[in-house]
């Protein structure tokens, strides 16, 4: 039976060798295109996924109307995350990442400008899972003047040689408006020890550098009013992020309100005319895809 069905439609296809044509190749374009569809799909909904415990990490972002306009950003107060840290048992670790500004940086006769160098907490690698090639997480970023490069980085520079322990040379650097200041008078003048190398940040996720710089080589701004640091906080599984949000309107009373009153500005006016400043918090897992924030790190779909 199967045999003769196949040869019916054998026999079709030659007799309707145009229309048999047309109808397979439609077919083929039609399904061709479902499949590459489908694939973008999957690769834009598994961005950040990677990250262990991603369900349980959260930007932390300002929610602000001033006069009428949208004034939010994922820009926070460098001191935001330590507080976290300190006053809540809720939150497990927390990372900031401060833009760096551009640099050039020299090994040898290798000199390239880079604006891809940022600044990060040591516990970044709690936050981030990136496979560590060289050197230990726990350890790569905690001394000031240290820093973790990614593998393309280290190839650039060094090629098949080993990288750990080398410095590269500052040759210039900036870091006015960054909300930073010089932890000496020679911070970071004289290079950076390697102290990782990282595989490359997957393309999957909404932020890549090829440069992480220890935060512990300047000091950081304690300027409640400032936005110049990204913050991330990963919370204790079984920790609500609805309940933890609340929480986080008393950092605004204690903190903020506070440095506020010390600039001659009147919260109670400043609320009394339709304005809004408070903290919130964003999934990792949807800041690709729904984040509409400005001045985060790297742009979204």
């Amino acid at each position: 039976m199967l045999k003769n069905y196949l040869k019916i439609a054998l026999r079709n296809l030659r007799r309707n060798k145009l229309y048999s044509f047309i109808n397979i190749a439609g077919l083929a374009v039609g399904v061709t295109c479902f499949l590459i569809l489908l694939l973008f799909i999957w690769n834009e909904l598994s961005y950040d996924s990677f990250n262990k415990d991603a369900s349980n990490i959260y930007r932390v972002f300002v929610k602000a109307y001033f006069d009428g306009h949208d004034a939010s950003n994922a820009k926070t107060p460098g001191v935001l995350g330590p507080v976290l840290k300190q006053k809540y048992p809720d939150v497990q670790a927390y990372t900031r990442i401060g833009y760096h500004g551009m640099y050039t940086f020299r090994y040898n006769d290798n000199v390239f400008n880079e604006s891809s160098v940022y600044t990060a907490d040591s516990s970044f690698f709690k936050i981030f899972t990136l496979k560590f090639l060289e050197g230990n997480p726990q350890t790569a970023l905690t001394r000031p003047n240290t820093m973790v490069i990614t593998e393309s980085m280290a190839k650039k520079y060094f090629g098949n040689r080993e990288p750990l322990g080398k410095i590269l040379k500052v040759v210039k650097g900036h870091i006015e408006g960054t909300g930073f200041k010089k932890a000496d008078e020679d911070a970071g003048s004289q290079g950076f020890l390697i102290t990782g190398v990282i595989r490359d940040f997957p393309e999957n996720s909404h932020f890549r550098c090829g440069f992480l710089v220890s935060m512990s080589t300047y000091k950081v701004d304690r300027y409640w009013l400032g936005s110049n640091f990204t913050t991330y906080i990963k919370l204790k599984k079984g920790t609500s992020s609805q309940a933890f949000e609340k929480k986080l309107a008393k950092i605004t009373k204690d903190y903020v309100v506070p440095a506020a009153r010390s600039h001659g500005i009147s919260m109670s006016k400043f609320r009394s005319e339709g304005n809004l400043y408070r903290f919130e918090l964003e999934p990792m897992t949807s800041i690709y895809l729904r984040s509409q924030r400005k001045y985060g790190i790297d742009p979204n779909t």
